[in-house]
């Protein structure tokens, strides 16, 4: 999670832009259970690889399971005399992931979302000044 702790930054950044732009205050990743899971694949090619059988064997017993990984920002809109919307913005995600996967692939997909994110938040013109100085731009 990428997060700042101090709401008069974020105040005082909004009256730097004439209360006309929204300001991220942090970024989080959702792990979520996959309840559309399709590991089909498993069993097409079981003919070629025999141990996806025993990998679909694992799974029906619930072994592992899928999940999916998005990105979450949320960013405070200036809606006048000093107060602000809060609205979260995120991403669709990956999903069919297995919940058994190696913690560095967590990390790739979940650098990928926040970049995807961050795509959003540049088009929505949202000041992400806050936390350039973490570690964000990892």
């Amino acid at each position: 999670m990428y997060k700042i702790d101090n709401f008069g930054k974020i105040k005082a950044l909004s009256e730097q832009h004439g209360g006309k732009r929204a300001i991220l205050e942090r970024i989080e990743f959702k792990h979520e259970y996959d309840e559309h899971a399709d590991v089909s694949y498993l069993e097409d090619s079981a003919v070629e690889y025999p141990e996806d059988l025993n990998r679909l064997a694992s799974f029906e017993r619930g072994e592992w399971h899928c999940i999916g990984i998005r990105a979450v920002a949320t960013i405070y809109i200036p809606c006048g005399g000093g107060s602000f919307k809060v609205q979260k913005i995120e991403t669709a995600g990956l999903w069919g992931i297995e919940s058994d996967s190696e913690q560095t692939y967590f990390n790739e997909v979940e650098a990928n979302e926040k970049e995807e994110l961050l795509e959003y938040l540049e088009i929505l013109n949202v000041d992400i000044s806050l936390l350039a100085g973490s570690d964000l731009n990892k």
